[in-house]
């Protein structure tokens, strides 16, 4: 049986949990990964140099925002979604 295109894998819940500070269950929104990602990218920006904390925070941020550009294709609007998630990272989330 194939993977309903909508779950999120299980390590992708985790990094919204771990830095979205909340718990996205089977499936992640689109903000959900999108605010993850932005704060795992800030983490990783506040840690410069060879840190492994931020060389992960980075990969999670990547895999983020891989994911929330990826889930924009079904939104109404594919393209007001991805341009507000450019706009969110681009302003650092704020």
């Amino acid at each position: 049986m194939d993977r309903d295109p909508r779950e999120i894998p299980a390590v992708l819940a985790e990094w919204i949990l771990t830095y979205g500070g909340h718990d996205a269950g089977a499936r992640g929104s689109m903000d959900s990964l999108c605010t993850a990602a932005v704060q795992a990218l800030n983490q990783a920006r506040s840690r410069p140099g060879r840190d492994r904390e931020a060389a992960s925070a980075l990969l999670a941020a990547d895999a983020l925002l891989t994911a929330a550009c990826a889930m924009s294709s079904e939104a109404e609007d594919p393209d007001a979604a991805l341009v507000r998630i450019t706009g969110e990272v681009g302003d650092g989330g704020g």
